[in-house]
């Protein structure tokens, strides 16, 4: 708790009074905790935050209620990135989970489920603000009075530069000039696909940041048998959740096929 203070205090130093900050949470949060966070955030952290973003799990809609009930008037509160259809976000509004709502145009159901959404939360006044979906999101925030502004994703994991969301994918993927974004005017999303190089990453991952981050060696990241997760288990590492998953599937995959 006092290093999220504390580092809240060094980037409102930094950024200033004006700007707002918005601190995803990324699902880790309890009750008692997420509160005790917002009250001290008021308390102690200069000019405060505008929000808090994804304090828990999807579908913790009464804890959700239940945070905002108590401390809704020193902040606001925005979740929805990790739902999927409309009656989600049905729940989300009905039982006062947030401030606003973030659905994800490629989890949410596309772009027909996040139109019925907007609707919805049309009628409930709560402002739609999509999680990062770039040019799959940017024409129905234009044409929707429900969205006054958009999410953009820094890839960069120093957060120095803007780029494209999906790398070099596309050749045209608009990106924002001093805080605004044109759309061009070709049919569907605009985007031309980039045949060339269209694996590339939009910014560079050193072996050490992606073992760091998974917090699991390359090798059984690369080979799914068994024997990659015989040398974790000989060497007292545990397999990150991912690599277990991404194998089962890879085996049943393979029991069909040779079946």
């Amino acid at each position: 708790m006092n290093k999220n203070i504390e580092h809240l205090k060094r980037v409102r130093a930094v950024v200033g009074n004006e700007l707002l900050i918005i601190l995803d949470c990324f699902m880790s949060l309890s009750v008692p905790y997420a509160i005790d966070l917002v009250q001290r955030i008021s308390k102690e952290v200069p000019g405060g935050v505008m929000c808090l973003e994804e304090i828990m799990m999807p579908q913790a809609y009464d804890e959700m209620a239940e945070v905002k009930a108590k401390v809704g008037h020193l902040v606001q509160f925005s979740t929805g990135e990790h739902e999927y259809g409309l009656r989600a976000f049905k729940s989300i509004l009905e039982k006062k989970c947030a401030d606003m709502i973030q659905p994800n145009i490629t989890v949410c159901g596309g772009l027909t489920e996040a139109r019925r959404i907007c609707s919805l939360a049309r009628a409930f006044d709560i402002p739609v603000i999509f999680h990062g979906s770039s040019s799959f999101s940017y024409h129905i925030q234009f044409a929707l009075k429900s969205c006054p502004y958009g999410e953009l994703l820094l890839v960069c994991p120093e957060a120095s530069t803007i780029s494209p969301l999906f790398g070099n994918l596309f050749l045209d993927e608009p990106l924002p000039v001093n805080g605004y974004i044109r759309l061009p005017n070709k049919p569907g999303f605009g985007l031309t696909l980039n045949k060339e190089n269209i694996f590339v990453r939009p910014c560079e991952r050193t072996r050490e940041w992606v073992e760091k981050t998974l917090r699991l060696p390359l090798l059984s990241l690369r080979s799914l048998d068994s024997s990659a997760l015989a040398q974790c288990a000989h060497k007292k590492i545990q397999p990150h959740p991912f690599t277990a998953l991404r194998q089962r599937r890879v085996g049943a995959l393979s029991h069909r096929v040779s079946g």
